[in-house]
């Protein structure tokens, strides 16, 4: 799970500040788009108009498609281990792939304002093809995740990377399925978190997604101004196998908020 010590304060400061100026508006339609990545070769792996959010490690990020995402281009056929598989579905548009090899800690964020009252849905595709190895977000100590998508709201206080609330749809390994939680770190606590899938879902399928924002800001984040959530401010894609020194695989796509 992403908390505070991955979410540095310089780094959460400035998706904050970023977000005040050239921040994309919502536009009068029924989508406002998330992972649209330029054709562009991203710089060190980070596509055009993403931050890198690195904790730890060497991250390795693709952009790949709009194709059939095909056999694991990292891997040779025949190599995959145990709790892995390769993403066999096709995309319509450019995916996200991260990988996590035993010492990275890392994730990419995007700068956007969205009003969760007007566009209350998230709708993603995810894939996960390599789980960490006993990942579980309830221990500190194996609380690693093979895909995490964290929404980021306008800070409710000061100092304003302390107090952002942070809402996290999470991918995990042994943690069972609707557990809702928050981060033990001592300065996360705004970190809130629902884990969507575990080991019992399967590896390399797109599997389709659509959370009610609003709806669960309002559940997890009744102790902040009775749960009414601010402008949305950011969103980042997140994944990590350092806690467990094991290796994390996943890729995201067509990402976007709407209205119905």
């Amino acid at each position: 799970m992403t908390t505070l010590r991955r979410f540095s304060l310089p780094a959460l400061a400035a998706v904050l500040l970023l977000s005040c100026c050239g921040t994309m508006a919502a536009a009068a339609s029924e989508r406002i788009p998330i992972t649209v990545f330029s054709p562009t070769a991203p710089e060190n792996g980070v596509p055009p108009g993403w931050n890198l959010e690195l904790r730890h490690g060497r991250p390795e990020i693709r952009i790949e498609g709009p194709e059939p995402a095909g056999p694991n281009p990292l891997r040779k056929p025949g190599s995959f281990g145990p709790g892995e598989a390769q993403a066999t579905v096709r995309t319509a548009q450019r995916c996200l792939h991260l990988t996590s090899d035993g010492e990275s800690s890392f994730g990419i964020s995007r700068n956007m304002k969205v009003n969760p009252k007007e566009y209350p849905y998230l709708s993603w595709k995810w894939a996960a093809s390599r789980l960490p190895d006993g990942g579980d977000i309830r221990r500190r100590a194996t609380d690693d995740q093979a895909a995490q998508i964290y929404v980021v709201f306008t800070p409710t206080g000061f100092p304003h990377a302390l107090t952002a609330p942070l809402l996290g749809y999470i991918w995990d390994t042994e943690c069972p399925k609707g557990t809702t939680g928050r981060s033990a770190h001592p300065l996360a606590g705004r970190v809130r978190y629902i884990v969507l899938r575990n080991k019992t879902d399967r590896l390399g399928q797109w599997i389709e997604e659509k959370r009610n924002i609003y709806e669960d800001y309002r559940r997890l984040f009744k102790d902040i101004n009775g749960g009414e959530p601010p402008e949305v401010v950011g969103v980042t894609f997140f994944i990590n196998a350092h806690n467990t020194g094991s290796r994390a695989e996943s890729r995201f796509c067509e990402a976007y908020f709407s209205k119905n």
